[in-house]
């Protein structure tokens, strides 16, 4: 079995973000990826917080790879 860990997150959230991936680090083992996704206007911002941590979250095993992707910027992005 495959299982993927789903992140959806935006530019505003990006300072617990660090907390969230120490936390992957500590106690999650065996994903096979983190799929971070974020609206096209903050990808920018988030992407340097997913660069940061990728290799920590490879090494400690809690994911073998850590892929970051885009979404449409919705008008209530909170529901995106």
């Amino acid at each position: 079995m495959t299982v993927d860990l789903f992140l959806r997150t935006y530019n505003k959230d990006v300072q617990w973000l660090p907390f969230l991936f120490r936390s992957l680090c500590r106690h999650a083992r065996g994903f096979r990826k983190l799929i971070v996704v974020t609206p096209s206007a903050s990808t920018d911002v988030v992407k340097q917080a997913v660069d940061r941590f990728s290799s920590r979250l490879v090494i400690s095993g809690a994911v073998s790879e850590v892929v970051l992707a885009e979404c449409s910027v919705w008008p209530d992005d909170y529901n995106g």
